[in-house]
C-alpha cells in the first residue's frame, strides 16, 4: 500500500477565511472603503481565527513531517495568511463547532492522516431550487444538479429507480449505477471495491473478496483506510503499513508511522508531552488542552485559553468562537443585539437606524441592498443581493 501524504486544505483556506470588508457601493466585489461602520481597529471573526489558526498547524504538520524545510516555514505561513483575507463563498457559511473539530484534528495529525472532519467547515446555505455551483453550496444534504442549467440548481436526492445526473445524490436507500438509482446491496451480495462506501446497504461496506460485509472497526495490522471504508479500533493509527499502536511517552517517532498518543506529541524524534503554563511553544512544540500559542513574537510561551469574562489583550487570548472586547473575552452580539462593527458570523452590524449598531441577518438573493456586504451571496448589483452566476468547468 503506498504512502499515504497529509491532505492540503489551500483550498479551504483561501475559501474559508474572508476578511469582513464591505463592496463599493452598487458592485459585486468584496474590497473598498467601510460604508459608514466606524472604525473600531482591526477584529477577527471566528472564520478568521480559524483560518489562521489552521494555517499555523498545518504548516507544522509539514515541516514536522518533512515536505516542508525549516527555512521554509515562514514564508509557507504567509502564502497561507494571505489565503484568509479572501472572501467567504458566496454559497457558504463557516461553522464554528466544525472549524473548531478540523483543528483539533489537525493538532493530533499523523502525516498519513486525510481530515474529512474539515470538509464540513463550510456548510452550503443554498436551499431546494436556488442557483448552484457544487454539490457542497447545496443545504440539507441536497445536491447541485448541473445536467441542464447553468448555473446549477439545489435538488432533492433522487428517489429509487428514477435517472440520476451526472454527480447527483440518491436517496438514502440507493446509489448511482449507469445514470439511475438502484437499490443499495445486501450483505453477501457482490460489490466493486473501487466504490466501497456507498454500495452496501448501512452498516456494511464493500470487503475483501468483493461481497458486501459487515462494517467493522480495523485491527493491528490490517489495512484501513477511505480506500478500504475502515477506520482503525481506538488506540490505532492508520498508517502507510496499516492499524498501529499510538506511540507513548519517550517513543521513537518520525511523524511518517504510527503517531504518538492523543495527549503526546513527536517532539526532536521522540513522544513527548505537549506544552502547558509557560513552556516555550512554536510549530514544532504544540500546547495541550487548555493552552494556545500566541502567533505572535519572536519567542512564545503557552498561555490559558480564556473563557467569557475572562482579561485579554487580544482575541488569539479568548477560547475559540470569542472575541477580545474591552479588555475581555466576550462572545459576539447576534441578532438583534447592539454591536460595535462586528457580530457573530454571517451576520451584519448595522448602522441604518441611528448611531448605535445592531446585528441583522444577511439577506437572501432578490432582497434590496445598498452594498455587497448586506447580501449572503456579499454581491449587491443595481441594488439587489445576486447570486454570481459564473459556471464551473465540468
Amino acid at each position: 500500500m503506498s504512502r499515504v501524504v497529509v491532505a492540503s486544505l489551500v483550498a479551504l483556506l483561501v475559501s474559508a477565511c474572508g476578511a469582513p470588508s464591505v463592496a463599493p457601493q452598487g458592485g459585486g466585489e468584496i474590497g473598498g472603503d467601510d460604508a459608514g461602520i466606524p472604525d473600531a481597529g482591526p477584529r477577527l471573526s471566528a472564520r478568521e481565527r480559524f483560518c489562521r489558526e489552521l494555517a499555523t498547524v498545518q504548516t507544522g504538520v509539514e515541516a514536522r513531517c518533512g515536505s516542508l524545510s525549516d527555512a521554509g516555514v515562514e514564508q509557507r505561513v504567509a502564502w497561507r495568511l494571505d489565503g484568509c483575507d479572501l472572501p467567504l463563498p458566496s454559497r457558504r457559511a463557516f461553522d464554528a463547532d466544525a472549524g473548531a473539530q478540523c483543528l483539533a484534528a489537525w493538532n493530533s495529525a499523523a502525516c498519513h492522516d486525510a481530515m474529512d472532519v474539515c470538509s464540513q467547515v463550510l456548510r452550503g446555505t443554498v436551499e431546494l431550487n436556488g442557483g448552484c455551483a457544487e454539490n457542497a453550496d447545496c443545504a440539507h444534504g441536497n445536491f447541485c444538479d448541473r445536467s441542464s442549467t447553468c448555473p446549477g440548481v439545489c435538488r432533492a436526492p433522487v428517489a429509487l429507480g428514477q435517472p440520476v445526473p451526472e454527480d447527483g445524490q440518491c436517496a438514502a436507500n440507493a446509489y448511482p449505477k449507469n445514470g439511475r438509482c438502484v437499490a443499495r446491496l445486501a450483505l453477501d451480495e457482490a460489490c466493486d471495491l473501487a466504490d466501497a462506501k456507498t454500495q452496501c446497504v448501512d452498516g456494511a461496506t464493500c470487503g475483501p473478496g468483493a461481497l458486501c460485509v459487515p462494517k467493522r472497526v480495523a485491527l493491528e495490522g490490517e489495512d484501513c483506510g477511505d480506500f478500504y471504508g475502515l477506520r482503525c479500533a481506538e488506540g490505532l493509527a492508520c498508517t502507510s503499513d496499516g492499524c498501529a499502536k499510538k506511540l507513548p511517552l519517550g517513543a521513537t517517532c518520525d511523524g511518517f508511522g504510527a503517531p504518538c498518543q492523543d495527549d503526546l506529541h513527536c517532539i526532536d524524534g521522540a513522544c513527548s508531552p505537549k506544552g502547558v503554563l509557560g513552556d516555550v511553544c512554536d510549530f514544532f512544540r504544540p500546547c495541550g488542552d487548555g493552552f494556545a500559542c500566541p502567533p505572535f513574537g519572536e519567542t512564545k510561551y503557552c498561555a490559558p485559553i480564556r473563557l467569557v469574562g475572562d482579561a485579554c489583550n487580544t482575541t488569539f487570548d479568548c477560547d475559540f468562537g470569542l472575541a477580545c472586547s474591552d479588555g475581555r473575552c466576550s462572545r459576539l452580539p447576534v441578532v438583534g443585539e447592539s454591536c460595535d462593527g462586528q457580530c457573530a458570523d454571517g451576520l451584519l452590524c448595522s448602522y441604518a437606524d441611528g448611531p448605535i449598531g445592531r446585528c441583522v441577518a444577511l439577506a437572501p438573493a432578490g432582497s434590496t441592498c445598498a452594498d455587497g456586504s448586506m447580501c449572503m451571496s456579499h454581491s449587491c448589483i443595481d441594488d439587489v443581493c445576486t447570486v454570481p452566476a459564473t459556471c464551473p468547468m465540468r
